[in-house]
């Protein structure tokens, strides 16, 4: 009984290591630019009709990501595919302007990109990102308890 047991256990280890083993392996490591440089804008003035948002990522082939003039908050926007509204962080993420050239990977993919501004982020700025549900005010358009009041628009009234 003893030696099945040992048996058992030493399979059960066997079986634990291979497990440890594949797991390891399943963690791609985050695409990575090959190298980045990043600088503070020479002009720090917002420019007329500058956003501070990047372009939108470069197409297939191209081996350097090229933003000028942009804010932090621009390319949190790039990176993580949302909008202004949806960011909140302190304000000097919209005040200074930043310079990033970044060299693309041979055989990178655009949509690999986001995941490569964030790593570029993290790195260079130790910036964390942390998701949360937040209730903001808004309004409802209901039907009345008495019901809709509309009336059928008649072709002459039609714009």
């Amino acid at each position: 009984m003893a030696a099945k047991t040992t048996e058992f256990a030493a399979i059960a280890y066997f079986a634990i290591l291979v497990a440890c083993a594949v797991v390891g392996q399943g963690r791609a490591q985050s695409p990575a630019f090959e190298a980045a440089s990043v600088k503070l804008s020479s002009d720090q003035q917002r420019q007329p009709g500058a956003t501070g948002v990047p372009p939108p990522i470069p197409a297939e082939g191209q081996r350097t990501l090229i933003y000028t003039h942009v804010t932090l908050m621009g390319v949190l926007i790039r990176a993580y595919s949302t909008s202004p509204s949806q960011v909140v962080g302190p304000p000097w993420l919209g005040e200074k302007f930043y310079d990033i050239v970044a060299k693309v990977p041979p055989g990178a993919s655009p949509t690999q990109i986001p995941a490569m501004l964030q790593g570029l982020l993290a790195e260079r700025f130790r910036m964390q990102v942390r998701w949360t549900d937040r209730q903001k005010a808004g309004h409802a358009l209901v039907v009345a308890k008495s019901g809709p009041k509309l009336t059928k628009s008649t072709p002459d009234h039609i714009l």
